[in-house]
């Protein structure tokens, strides 16, 4: 198993070469590698705790010992903005993890996160270590920003400002469980200018 996480961390970083992969022995036992498509992915790697990928992720692994070589996903550049997106259109409150996943998503340093919402440096660091929950206000805010910021990169992903400023926040969970977001690979036809499909990650029921 714990060569398994350290194959999965790399992998996500790296994207090894799938043919590289799957032409290489196994490290475990010299044995050959195969691939196979994961019906649902589930690791911390991918950032926020209750993200599973369906029907997305093929492992390079080793049929014989059953180790994982590599990992490889579809469209990993948009994956992080579409779990963004998905998590802002969930009333659930937003606790730390889903802050402190929220801001590393905009590419902001806490400082500078605290500059868009108008609170203190220490204010956002005590969100994400849940020592004290986000204020309604700010928490719409960050929500109304993640969708102007990324929803471009979210294209299956539909978003209206306006529902999240005026969405109706469920309480706070008392189930330490993470609120489950399910998604899948798609491809959507995209209008910039030139239309065309694109390669992009849809929420769906879990």
């Amino acid at each position: 198993m714990e060569t398994r996480r350290k194959v999965i961390g790399k992998s996500i970083a790296r994207r090894a070469s799938k043919h590289t992969a799957a032409s290489s022995p196994c490290e475990e036992c010299d044995g050959p590698l195969a691939s196979r498509k994961v019906s649902a992915f589930e690791h911390p790697a991918l950032g926020l705790p209750g993200v599973v990928l369906k029907n997305a992720v093929e492992e390079i692994y080793c049929p014989r010992c059953n180790a994982v070589d590599s990992v490889h996903f579809p469209n990993l550049a948009g994956l992080s903005a579409a779990i963004a997106v998905a998590r802002v259109k969930q009333n659930t409150k937003l606790n730390g993890p889903d802050i402190r996943f929220l801001r590393k998503a905009l590419a902001l340093k806490q400082q500078e996160l605290a500059g868009l919402i108008g609170v203190r440096n220490e204010t956002v660091s005590r969100w994400e270590t849940d020592r004290q929950p986000i204020e309604t206000p700010s928490e719409k805010l960050l929500r109304a920003l993640v969708a102007i910021k990324l929803s471009d990169q979210a294209p299956a992903i539909d978003v209206d400002l306006k529902e999240l400023i005026e969405i109706k926040l469920a309480a706070a969970r008392k189930d330490p469980r993470p609120v489950p977001l399910v998604l899948e690979p798609t491809r959507v036809l995209k209008k910039d200018g030139h239309r065309r499909r694109v390669d992009a990650w849809a929420a769906v029921s879990a």
